[in-house]
């Protein structure tokens, strides 16, 4: 007799885990293959293995140039966006996203596939990417690069909600991605501006560029980590980036439109 098929956790509308270990991931894009050759930006890429245990994995792309380059190109590091429980290093959106940035600012992005949600809870997802960092640490360009990145924190700050805080997709997805995290929602790897976090001050580059929307849910939280590494001390130089009135990473989902592409223009003016 065939066992019942029960959903004992979701978070919606991202995640659906069922009580056979199965899972129904809702929002991620199909994957799709490595190419020799995209037919819209002429840039290759090839999937690699960067660890066999734990298994990680990543997919190169390279810009169209590097056969005839004559000097190393800069290496963009790619963690894509999903909550930690959707999407990979090879879904649709993630492989068209960096085609057309790799054309653009004639660099090489390495996308990295680290483990996900359900099997992988947090940290996994972090030691994957420090592991990727290791790997990668000789070969790239001494900068960094945070696009519309997700933080927040138990109070509420700027334009967010004070009623529903405490009801916000942000804290329900913390909850579920990293239920053991010590402090919950100000744990310094969602909130790095919280009392007691590691220094902002003792970030390893020279450069830091802050990309933010007009609708995204955690703009303020990222201006308020823009600030605070102006005051914090560090040495390198910090700028800031407003990419319009459009949504969280509205950039992969819609390329084609005029903001996004003024927005990869400024990402790939700031990589090389």
């Amino acid at each position: 007799m065939a066992t019942e098929k029960v959903v004992v956790k979701e978070l919606l509308p991202l995640i659906r885990v069922y009580s056979d270990g199965s899972v129904d991931r809702l929002l991620s894009s199909p994957n799709v293959p490595p190419s020799l050759e995209d037919p819209e930006t002429g840039v290759s890429s090839k999937d690699i293995v960067i660890a066999d245990n734990p298994f990680l994995s990543a997919r190169i792309f390279l810009p169209k140039s590097h056969k005839n380059s004559t000097h190393k190109l800069p290496i963009f590091v790619y963690f894509h966006g999903g909550a930690f429980c959707v999407e990979s290093a090879f879904s649709f959106y993630v492989h068209r996203y960096l085609n057309i940035l790799a054309s653009e600012a004639n660099i090489i992005a390495i996308s990295i596939d680290f483990r996900l949600l359900p099997h992988h809870p947090l940290p996994a997802a972090y030691q994957d990417g420090w592991t990727a960092l290791q790997w990668i640490a000789s070969h790239a360009a001494n900068s960094g690069l945070l696009c519309c990145p997700f933080f927040w924190g138990s109070k509420p700050i700027g334009s967010e909600p004070v009623e529903e805080h405490h009801q916000s997709l942000a804290i329900k997805v913390w909850s579920f991605v990293y239920p053991d995290a010590a402090g919950g929602i100000d744990n310094p790897s969602i909130n790095p501006c919280v009392p007691g976090a590691p220094s902002l001050a003792t970030l390893g580059c020279s450069k830091l560029l802050v990309t933010i929307t007009g609708k995204d849910e955690f703009r303020d939280r990222d201006i308020l980590y823009y600030e605070s590494v102006k005051k914090s001390g560090w040495k390198g130089e910090v700028e800031l980036f407003d990419a319009g009135d459009e949504a969280h990473a509205f950039q992969m989902f819609k390329p084609e439109t005029d903001l996004a592409k003024a927005m990869i223009k400024r990402l790939a003016s700031f990589l090389v």
